[in-house]
């Protein structure tokens, strides 16, 4: 009973204490909560962070170990120099370590690659480096994209981006953060969801603390899609009459530079000079025409040590007495920084020029103006300002014609082509190895009963060389690709080859990384078209590893193909088809490492060559070069800014059907043809707004629009002028927001 009344008097104090203490621990509780949530968001975030600088410790210090044999290579200082050129930071000035050094002061996996390539170019890697070096790219990230490359305002978002190899676990897939949001770049998929200003929700089942949000979506601004190119593309660049591109090289910057010709940008004088450089995802940085008040045609582009770039091509008469050599030196804009024009009283042209070890040039061509036949060879040396150093022509009685020219590892030079002076049969290739100062090394042809051809040839890292062709000779006699591997002698190492059957011709040959070999050319043997481009990737010994055909109704064929830094492969040449805009443009094709195109694989085709082994002896030849004396002179060139669209090549509609009803709602008869059609899904990524309708002429294989329609409309009837026993051809085309068409969908209505 005491408890009791104790317990009764105390109540209401203890009470009121046992309630303020239970208000305060739910106070207490609620912003612990808080505190710890935040403190969990902040861990989360700590952890992603942490993530991240794992991922780029651990790319950087394998980049450094793979520094360190770059650098043990390099004992040339000239090289040594020119590697150290390619070692900039790709990063914004303001992104540092704790130490406050740069987080990166090393190469990325294509400028390490550039190197290799050359230093494998320039003789300075024995066939064991060279395997060294092959395994090495096989096994470090390479960046998919150059940072460099976006526009300033998207660049300064970046602080890092690097491509995990081989890994699909989430918080590997974490890559980069962008500055002023917390909104990331996932790299799951090839052209990169986009999250940025889309609100992430924070998970704390997800190892990486971030949880990919259903809302993102698969489209780009263009000037963020550029930066993020895929690994395969193909694009065609040209207007309503005629131009073809002769060579492609890849620029320091992973972009491209293109060289070809197109009519009539400088008005009514024919072909121009028609120069393009490209990203590395294909679009134009910028174009421009060169020409006299004639034809011209460039044949030959490389870039140079300066960052600028050298063109070899023909120019009509100005100065000149006839068609002749000309030569121009751009700065990397494009802006010519000198001009020279150099030929006889007849005709030349030249096929060929590359800068060599000392800052000049050597040009290879064709004269009609010196020598001792109808056409000679003809080798000049130019000085580092486009000075004639010297100049020889080389020939016999006939036609004899040198389409390539590459300086050697001793100071020389390789020069390639054909002859109907000597040989066995109606034209053989004819190689002759040069020494410093044009004199005669040996000489040699090559050739069967029929005709042979070349326009490639390369030095191989073991100081040998690889030349393709065509050849007549053998089989059927329609034509087949040839292709020889030579000791440095001269002396065949092995000889192959490649056929179908009809006629097919190799334009291009170079060296892979592997110490295989990759073949472009043309076919009329496989593919879908008159003619399409074939590629051939050749092991060491000249066995198939892949072949395709590329192309679509028409002519498609390649003129020059090069390994590119991401492994993968870069073509130029020119079509005539469905794919370009008029009677021809530049076709340029970017091939992944295995020969496919993922954007449209509609322009891939099978092929099954037949390969056998020939049994071609060289013949000694024993001419000797003859001294010329043409001058060089200072060609008046107009300069043009183009604007002409490159068009991105992308799937056609799917599943195209064409039917023809008569139409009995009409109190009159009338027949319709209903073409239907779905959206082709390989298109996703991009915004395809539109569809446009072409009728061709059967008769003259002429086409003209019947119409356009939205995006979403799968349909369209054709009314007009339907005859019941008529064939009708359709072909419908994607356009996306950027007025590219896509390749064509075809159906025939009968």
């Amino acid at each position: 009973m005491l408890v009791k009344l104790s317990l009764k008097k105390e109540f209401p104090l203890r009470s009121f204490s046992l309630f303020i203490l239970f208000v305060f621990f739910i106070v207490v509780g609620s912003v612990q909560t808080e505190i710890q949530d935040s403190q969990n968001s902040a861990r989360v975030m700590k952890q992603v962070i942490q993530s991240i600088a794992r991922e780029k410790a651990s790319f950087l210090a394998e980049l450094s170990s793979i520094s360190g044999f770059l650098e043990s290579l390099a004992e040339n200082p000239r090289i040594i120099d020119e590697t150290a050129r390619l070692y900039h930071i790709m990063l914004d000035a303001d992104e540092h370590g704790k130490d406050g050094t740069p987080l990166r002061a090393i190469p990325s996996g294509k400028e390490l690659y550039s190197i290799f390539r050359m230093m494998a170019d320039r003789g300075l890697l024995d066939s064991q480096e060279k395997i060294k070096v092959a395994d090495t790219m096989q096994h470090i990230p390479i960046m998919r994209w150059n940072i460099t490359q976006l526009p300033d305002k998207v660049k300064k978002k970046i602080i890092a981006i690097y491509t995990i190899a081989q890994s699909t676990a989430p918080e590997k897939l974490v890559s980069a953060l962008i500055k002023n949001n917390s909104s990331l770049f996932y790299l799951g998929n090839p052209f990169k969801i986009d999250l940025k200003g889309l609100n992430i929700p924070m998970t704390r089942k997800s190892a990486a603390g971030m949880k990919i949000s259903e809302k993102a979506q698969l489209a780009y601004p263009p000037e963020i899609r550029q930066g993020f190119p895929r690994q395969s593309w193909a694009r065609t660049y040209g207007e309503i009459l005629n131009g073809g591109a002769y060579s492609i090289q890849q620029t320091d910057d992973g972009g491209y530079i293109v060289a070809g010709y197109e009519t009539s940008l400088l008005g009514p004088t024919g072909y121009d000079f028609w120069i393009l450089k490209l990203s590395s995802s294909g679009h134009t940085e910028w174009q421009r025409a060169y020409g006299g008040n004639g034809p011209d045609m460039a044949r030959s582009i490389q870039q140079t040590i300066d960052g600028g770039y050298v063109i070899a091509g023909y120019i009509s008469p100005s100065t000149l007495a006839e068609r002749g050599f000309c030569v121009l030196k751009l700065d990397s804009a494009g802006d010519i920084e000198w001009q020279r024009a150099c030929g006889g009283n007849d005709e030349d042209w030249p096929t060929s020029i590359q800068q060599t070890s000392d800052g000049g040039y050597i040009v290879a061509g064709i004269t009609t103006s010196f020598g001792a036949g109808d056409y000679d060879y003809w080798i000049l040396k130019l000085s580092a300002s486009g000075d004639i150093e010297w100049q020889k022509a080389y020939g016999g009685s006939s036609f004899d014609s040198a389409t390539s020219t590459q300086q050697t590892s001793d100071g020389g030079y390789i020069v390639a082509g054909y002859t109907s002076s000597f040989g066995t049969g109606g034209s053989d290739i004819w190689i002759l190895k040069l020494t410093q100062l044009g004199d005669i090394e040996w000489q040699k042809t090559y050739g069967g009963v029929g005709s042979e051809w070349t326009t490639s040839i390369q030095l191989t890292t073991e100081g040998g060389y690889i030349v393709s062709g065509y050849t007549s000779s053998f089989d059927n006699g329609t034509g087949d690709i040839w292709i020889l591997k030579l000791f440095p002698s001269g002396d065949i190492d092995w000889q192959r080859v490649y056929k179908g059957n009809s006629s097919d011709g190799a334009h291009s040959v170079q060296q892979t990384v592997d110490g295989g070999y990759i073949v472009a050319g043309f076919t009329e043997s496989f593919g879908v078209g008159r003619r399409d481009v074939w590629v051939l990737k050749l092991s060491s010994s000249g066995n198939v590893e892949w072949e395709r055909a590329y192309g679509h109704s028409g002519d498609d064929w390649a003129h020059s193909i090069q390994q590119t830094s991401d492994g993968g492969y870069i073509i130029a040449g020119k079509t005539i088809s469905l794919l370009g805009a008029g009677g021809g443009d530049f076709l340029i094709i970017k091939l992944d490492s295995s020969g496919n195109i993922e954007r449209v694989p509609e322009l891939v085709h099978s092929s099954t060559a037949e390969v056998f082994d020939t049994a071609v002896i060289p013949i000694n030849t024993f001419i000797t070069a003859q001294n010329t004396d043409a001058s060089s002179q200072i060609p008046l060139i107009t300069v043009l800014d183009t604007d002409v669209t490159g068009h991105l090549l992308f799937s056609p509609p799917a599943g195209l059907t064409g039917t023809k009803l008569l139409n009995r709602s009409l109190s009159q008869a009338e027949y319709i043809n209903i073409l239907t059609w779905a959206a082709n899904p390989n298109n996703d990524d991009l915004n395809i707004v539109k569809y446009r309708i072409y009728l061709m002429n059967v008769e003259w294989y002429g086409t003209y629009l019947l119409a356009e329609v939205d995006a979403d409309i799968s349909e369209y009837i054709h009314r007009n002028n339907i005859w019941k026993d008529e064939e009708y051809r359709y072909y419908v085309t994607g356009v996306n927001e950027e007025n590219e068409e896509g390749i064509p969908a075809l159906a025939t209505v009968r």
